[in-house]
């Protein structure tokens, strides 16, 4: 018997104390499920003959054999069994004899502490018969108590008798597959062993046959253990919205890593990663699906599709910094305005946003400084510093020098339509056919040739539109013709 050394009345630890406890040390507090190793995973050694439960990290018989079935055996008979039946989740599982006769086995484990008294406690495991089984049992219990429990009835063939706080009715047969039993009770506060077995007496139990042509008892598999409080908040798979990907970049997927939770990513039914927020790299549209069991081991889905896209082709960023505009005036900022793209606007040191439109028309009274934060849709990011000035506008136009006529004969003179305005003037220029048909679209860095499509234009009279910008002057229209001679 194994026996320890407390007393129950004293140890009795309130809840919001024993989280500031569990903080102080250094211990994870968000821990759900109550019960160490629930899949039975961790393990010293592989098992390799029958009755091996002990390489099983934290489970340990509390009677007669009982069977551990790990991937990592080399035992012909336990790797049969994992053939047949794998494990529900990941590498292994426990087997006994619930039931049947006068002969039942009994496996179980320490709780981390005494359970809370009053407190609503929830249990869920996962089940199958084994398809040889000649019986199988109308009932599977749980037992907790302050120590191991002592097989006490019969001496041989032994097992125990005790009222066990969880009791589920019902008959699994060797069709079934694995089977969620799940429950509740209210703890007392004595509670700090748990045994998986039958409690109830023989004449109580009603076995009925499951192969009639089985070779053993009623032995079944166990896998995916809970213990947990009912009122536990539970997450769901949540792979993220579906996103596009610069081409050659990574993206990190996900949108939550809980040291409890189990994660499994597929393509096309392919795992491709037990990571909770991996990291992918595509060169096609993928969609991936994933799977996640939460600290009870219930399963949720999601799916995630990523896009690649060649973002040299995406526009980030704005690229204005000094915009000046007449006083009174209001002038537009901002370069564009997508609706796969997310703008937010602020005004330092004001960190609030004020706006999330693309382009913003703004009207101030003094100098102000603006700064945008742009996210385009492959989750890019880029910032642009803007600042304002207004200023006291002439209300004279630029003043333009415009030739009536050029001679693009390639002698070195006057072979360009050429304009001639102050210094930092921006020029707009087009120039049309008399048609109306455009040749040519132009700036003060690129005068008009006299071409169109490197081919030139027939002698006669053209026409253009210019527009030129330099503050504090009004921007200034101006449209007219020349005339293209020899």
């Amino acid at each position: 018997m194994i026996t320890r050394d407390y007393n129950i009345t004293q140890n009795r630890i309130r809840p919001a104390l024993l989280l500031l406890l569990l903080l102080a040390i250094g211990v994870p507090a968000y821990v759900q499920n109550l019960l160490p190793n629930p899949s039975f995973e961790s393990r010293n050694c592989c098992p390799e003959s029958p009755n091996d439960l002990h390489c099983c990290d934290n489970w340990e018989m509390v009677n007669s054999s009982v069977e551990y079935y790990h991937y990592c055996t080399s035992y012909p008979p336990l790797i049969d069994v994992l053939n047949v039946r794998p494990p529900r989740t990941d590498s292994a599982f426990v087997a006994s004899v619930f039931g049947s006769g006068n002969y039942r086995e009994y496996f179980g484990c320490w709780l981390p502490s005494l359970l809370v008294l009053g407190q609503v406690y929830c249990v869920s495991f996962w089940i199958a018969i084994s398809p040889y089984s000649i019986k199988t049992v109308d009932r599977y219990q749980l037992l907790f108590s302050v120590d191991k429990p002592l097989q006490n009835y019969p001496p041989l063939p032994s097992f125990i008798l005790d009222s066990a706080q969880f009791t589920y009715y019902g008959y699994v047969t060797k069709t079934d597959p694995w089977t969620n039993i799940s429950g509740s009770f209210v703890a007392d506060g004595t509670e700090r062993f748990m045994t998986f077995g039958v409690f109830d007496p023989l004449e109580s139990i009603a076995p009925i046959i499951n192969n009639p042509n089985g070779t053993s008892s009623a032995y079944y598999y166990i896998d995916d253990v809970a213990l947990y409080p009912c009122n536990a908040p539970v997450e769901v798979a949540d792979a993220g919205p579906d996103r596009h990907v610069c081409l050659g970049d990574s993206v990190q997927v996900g949108t939550h890593e809980l040291a409890e939770y189990r994660y499994y990513w597929y393509i096309d039914s392919v795992l491709v990663s037990r990571e909770a927020r991996p990291v992918f790299s595509i060169t096609q549209p993928t969609t991936y699906v994933l799977l996640v069991k939460d600290f009870k081991f219930d399963e949720s889905w999601d799916t995630l599709i990523l896009y690649p896209v060649n973002c040299d082709t995406i526009p980030l960023g704005c690229g204005q910094k000094d915009v000046f505009v007449c006083q009174e005036d209001s002038t537009l900022l901002g370069c564009h305005d997508r609706q796969d793209f997310h703008y937010t606007w602020r005004q330092p040191p004001d960190t609030s946003v004020f706006a999330t439109n693309g382009q913003i028309w703004v009207k101030p009274e003094s100098s102000t400084q603006y700064v945008l934060h742009t996210t385009d849709y492959t989750g890019r990011e880029s910032y642009d510093t803007i600042r304002l000035i207004p200023v006291n506008c002439n209300r004279d136009e630029v003043p333009l020098l415009i030739p009536n006529a050029f001679s693009p004969n390639g002698d070195g003179l006057n072979d360009y339509f050429e304009i001639f305005a102050p210094p930092g003037t921006q020029l707009d220029v087009m120039i049309f056919s008399r048609w109306g048909n455009q040749l040519f679209h132009g700036d003060q860095s690129r005068p008009w040739d006299g071409t169109y499509h490197n081919i030139p234009v027939p002698l006669g009279t053209y026409y253009y539109s210019i527009k030129a910008t330099l503050p504090p002057y009004r921007p200034t229209i101006v449209t007219g013709n020349v005339t293209v001679v020899k």
